[in-house]
């Protein structure tokens, strides 16, 4: 590989290291010298073209309890998210995934062709696990819909007006939790984290972030894992012919799978300590972008890293992060992503694209969600 650590300008003309290589990313994001917030809050810049990103992005990360850091208030939301997703709580929601995934194909099946998977599929798949997840009706999908796509706009009166429902309605649905508890991970959280107004601010952004931002990645991630899979007919003739293989081909679709801003180049980071590696010198306050992507094809941790390959074992992709960063919403993406590709190629073993490879539009990039999945299949 090339120079793993270099001194370069991301797309914005930023400054920044960037780091490439596995083991080196690796070992940063156990680093608690890094932090996603600049040690002076007024030199953090944030990359995104969505009005609507940057604020969820922000609100991710608040409130902070005055004299808290960074790591002391992630750790602390950590804890809760890890609560909020453990095996246990997650369970109640999850077998719905499969019921879910069922009842949408089944209604695919019933449309004209050529349809839009993402539309009629990997979208209302994960909005409608979420509504599981927070146990509000399954309509409300719909509204969750509305507000990711609005959030992409770049009229800001439209994108702040999204962003004004999504808090009103979570701020509503606390509310109801806070007189009425349930079963579902908002009332765990509250009664995990206690009523006071910064416990009950954190809980509110984080379900804002979950709803507006969250279920997006593992949708994206189903669409592209269908293209792939369409794109390498040995790889899904060896799924076809093997279901057990689907948490095989759902790593191997991770690991491929770019789910970082191209507006930047990775995943940013900020320096709060002096940190030498590799002959590197980072100082305090200098940005640090870690890039996953390359670092999911390093050739020294993944053999033929340029292969698509559903066997491949271990699969130790960094695509969820690592250590203290490490995404605990991943249990329920995976999920999505495993029983989606499975399902739908289950019920549709013929499924094919509706137009040519190179007319497919995407997000950001050819390994990032796609606007769209024009598809057809065999009738039954």
């Amino acid at each position: 590989m090339a120079k793993e650590i270099i001194w370069t300008s991301t797309p914005t003309g930023r400054d920044a290291w960037k780091v490439t290589g596995y083991s080196q990313i690796k070992t940063l994001m156990e680093d608690r010298r890094l932090a996603m917030e600049h040690p002076d809050p007024a030199a953090q810049q944030w990359y995104t073209d969505s009005p609507m990103h940057r604020v969820l992005v922000r609100l991710a990360a608040r409130p902070v309890a005055p004299g808290e850091s960074d790591h002391e208030e992630r750790a602390r939301r950590r804890a809760s998210m890890t609560k909020m997703f453990s095996p246990q709580n997650v369970r109640h929601a999850l077998p719905d995934v499969q019921r879910i995934a069922s009842e949408l194909v089944e209604e695919m099946a019933e449309l004209p062709q050529p349809t839009d998977l993402a539309r009629q599929f990997s979208i209302p798949l994960c909005a409608r696990v979420v509504c599981a997840l927070l146990d509000v009706p399954v309509e409300d999908s719909l509204l969750f819909r509305h507000w990711a796509d609005e959030k992409d706009q770049a009229d800001m009166r439209r994108s702040m007006m999204s962003l004004k429902q999504l808090m009103d309605y979570v701020k509503a649905l606390i509310k109801r939790r806070v007189d009425e508890p349930g079963n579902d991970i908002v009332s765990v959280l509250l009664a995990d984290g206690g009523p006071d107004a910064l416990s009950v601010g954190r809980i509110t952004n984080l379900v804002a972030w979950i709803l507006g931002l969250g279920w997006q990645v593992a949708a994206s991630a189903i669409d592209f894992g269908v293209l792939q899979l369409i794109s390498h007919p040995d790889q899904l003739e060896l799924l076809l012919a093997d279901p057990s293989l689907a948490e095989g081909a759902t790593e191997e679709v991770l690991r491929h799978f770019n789910a970082t801003s191209a507006a930047i180049g990775g995943l940013d980071r900020y320096a709060h300590a002096d940190i030498e590696m590799d002959g590197a010198s980072i100082k305090a306050g200098d940005m640090v972008l870690l890039d996953v992507p390359t670092a999911n094809h390093d050739p020294e941790i993944f053999p033929r890293p340029a292969e698509f390959d559903i066997l491949r074992s271990p699969n130790p992709h960094l695509t969820f992060g690592h250590g203290f960063y490490f995404c605990n919403f991943n249990r329920v993406a995976r999920s999505e992503v495993e029983v989606g590709i499975s399902t739908i190629f289950r019920r549709f073993p013929q499924l094919a694209l509706a137009v040519p490879p190179e007319q497919l539009s995407y997000k950001e990039h050819p390994q990032s969600g796609l606007v769209s999945l024009p598809v057809t299949w065999q009738p039954s």
